[in-house]
């Protein structure tokens, strides 16, 4: 076994360890080096107030964002925690969970004592692996009841230490079990009121940004996000955490609404600086951890993606607890102009009538089949019209009668454009 000495860090290199061992020398190593484990103090407020996460130990904020109402009083919070930093880049989803857990714990404590308790176990690594070795037995004895030996349900695929999507399933299945699984762990009490803590997390695998804009509208995801929002609204106490799926990269986001002020936190176990950064520090970020050498490629690839993605889902909750944005209409419109930017990036407004033809098949085969977008618009459109707006009405009725007077779908001979058709009538009557 060999030790190396760097500045930040030490590395254990041994052929024989496996990831999971490898993982757990390396946290505590970095526990030792970062000295994480210090007394966290809550900021000087009314006891009403003071479970707020951006009056926690300032050097464990990495960003604040404090707005304001039209009167100058403050109303809302946008913060980023620092939190400890995976070990393994495929272990996101368990240190998302374990955020998830601790955050929600601290806010709704029931007493100062077990807030301070809880958000100090967000840095505690000790605390950590315990908790991901009970939810790892966890699902291997489901691994047994289930005598299956193909991926994911096999004890060699728990043992990777990914929070794969049937994981997280089974989990988060029935409340009792992360309340029961959390006590075991040691990391909370019953009087703690975990099985009510259990009903304010959910996850959501497929939250991107991006394939919110250019994939079907996951409507089940959207109506869980409006039933939770609509609670903030009728509530001046109340909290809620999302564990969600970004391209390749799980995050937390706690939402927290106390005697009427909002917060909402954004925690990464990257600990990369998102919150405020400017998109030349997002690239340099990118710069630091790309594999890809072709800067054509880099920040279009999900890597660049799950840098931006989790400001934007950030600034987007926090816009729909307080008032300012609709989360059905923000996503219909949002999802409608990736529908519209993908045909102008890649069919456009040609002068000629055969450079049409032939860009509009290019794009019809290779992004948007007419089946694709009779399931992903037309259907979605369909289900929430009530939420589109004038302005996007008025692009579908433009875009019909654009290709309307400049194509022969009945005539031009190719099936694909031929399929068309029934869109670009809707569309015009739409």
């Amino acid at each position: 076994m060999e030790l190396r000495f760097g500045r930040s860090s030490l590395y254990l290199h041994n052929p024989t360890m496996d990831d999971f061992c490898r993982g757990i020398v390396h946290d505590i190593i970095e526990s030792v080096l970062e000295s994480h484990d210090h007394t966290l103090e809550w900021g000087v407020l009314p006891p009403k107030l003071r479970r707020q996460l951006h009056q926690v130990d300032p050097c464990l904020v990495l960003h604040t964002v404090i707005l304001h109402d039209e009167n100058g009083g403050q109303q809302s919070a946008m913060i980023q925690l620092k939190a400890l930093k995976q070990a393994k880049n495929d272990s996101c989803g368990y240190y998302a969970m374990y955020n998830a857990l601790s955050c929600v714990q601290a806010l709704r404590a029931h007493s100062d004592s077990d807030a301070s308790h809880h958000i100090s176990q967000l840095y505690s690594r000790a605390s950590f692996w315990r908790l991901f070795t009970h939810l790892t037995n966890h699902l291997k004895e489901n691994v047994k009841t289930l005598q299956c030996d193909t991926y994911p349900w096999t004890n060699t695929h728990v043992e990777k230490g990914v929070l794969e999507r049937p994981y997280i399933e089974h989990l988060m299945e029935d409340p009792s079990t992360l309340a029961n699984i959390w006590r075991r762990a040691g990391c909370g009490h019953t009087q703690d009121g975990m099985d009510t803590v259990s009903h304010m997390i959910s996850a959501m695998p497929d939250f991107s940004m991006h394939s919110l804009r250019y994939n079907r509208l996951p409507l089940n995801d959207i109506a869980a996000l409006d039933k939770v929002f609509n609670l903030f609204s009728a509530s001046d106490d109340y909290t809620h955490a999302f564990l969600l799926g970004q391209t390749i990269h799980w995050v937390c986001i706690v939402c927290s609404k106390l005697s009427g002020r909002v917060e909402v936190a954004l925690i990464d176990s990257r600990n990369h600086k998102l919150l405020g950064a400017t998109e030349e520090e997002i690239k340099s970020i990118m710069d630091e951890d790309a594999d890809d050498p072709d800067l054509t490629t880099r920040y279009k690839g999900p890597g660049y993606q799950s840098l931006k993605d989790p400001v934007q889902t950030t600034t987007l909750f926090h816009d729909c607890i307080t008032g300012r944005q609709d989360i059905t209409t923000y996503l219909l419109e949002y999802n409608m102009d990736g529908f519209f930017e993908s045909f102008e990036e890649h069919v456009g407004l040609p002068s000629k009538e055969d450079e049409i033809l032939m860009l509009l098949i290019g794009w019809l085969e290779g992004y948007w089949p007419p089946p694709v977008i009779q399931h992903n618009i037309v259907q979605i459109v369909e289900q929430k019209r009530r939420y589109l707006s004038n302005n996007t009405r008025d692009k579908f009725h433009t875009w019909g009668r654009y290709l309307r007077e400049r194509v022969d779908f009945g005539g031009c001979g190719f099936p694909v454009v031929t399929g068309l058709e029934p869109v670009i009538q809707w569309a015009i009557k739409l």
